[in-house]
């Protein structure tokens, strides 16, 4: 048998060693492998054996799921004291201090009116300025069917929110630091709010385009 050391493949074969693998096996019974042929057919056989193993291991990993509009939570605004509009040293007589340091208008049924922004629970607007005795903070949000239908925001400019906290926000002389703002709602409705300092937690409910008295 002859081994073909002195056959060469096709032109330009030589500079291919795995077609220079191919024609040796084919046209010779014995052959003698050119120099740097083995090294560079194992390491490409090994490396084909390698990637067929671990295919399954090495597929991209699905991306996390992105949390569906409904199940996201709406975030809390947070005031910041420089978007107080003015400083009282009392409330005004519409106003109901609750908790010794929230002004509220509660008595009256607000007016309510198309806000601009579409329909949901921002669809109309009523706008009542909050009071904050300086030097406290507070916090208000919605509950129950007011969480998922209504808004409430102040500052400057008011962001709607299901929560808003105000810290405690100095002034000289001591006084009330007033906010403009007011609710959003998708229809008139009664909204249920509680307010909470560290005296303790109440509930009210505010009339936006319709009575709640009774």
């Amino acid at each position: 048998m002859g081994r073909c050391e002195s056959d060469r493949p096709p032109s330009g074969a030589q500079f291919m060693p795995l077609l220079v693998v191919a024609w040796r096996m084919r046209h010779c019974d014995v052959w003698v492998p050119a120099r740097g042929v083995i090294p560079v057919a194992a390491g490409i056989v090994a490396l084909s054996l390698l990637v067929g193993c671990d295919a399954e291991k090495i597929r991209p990993l699905p991306s996390s799921p992105t949390p569906s509009t409904a199940s996201r939570t709406p975030e809390a605004a947070t005031f910041d004291c420089a978007q107080s509009i003015d400083l009282v040293m009392a409330p005004p007589d519409d106003f109901t201090v609750v908790l010794g340091s929230i002004a509220l208008s509660l008595d009256t049924p607000l007016t309510a009116s198309p806000s601009g922004l579409g329909v949901g629970p921002r669809r109309l607007f009523a706008k009542s300025g909050l009071l904050v005795r300086s030097g406290f903070a507070a916090g208000l949000s919605l509950y129950g069917s007011g969480a998922e239908r209504a808004r409430i925001g102040w500052g400057a400019p008011p962001r709607a929110a299901v929560t808003v906290v105000v810290p405690p926000c100095p002034a000289d002389p001591a006084g009330w630091l007033v906010f403009s703002g007011g609710y959003w709602v998708d229809e008139p409705r009664c909204v249920g709010v509680e307010l909470w300092t560290a005296a303790g937690t109440q509930r009210v409910t505010v009339g936006v385009g319709r009575s709640c008295s009774g």
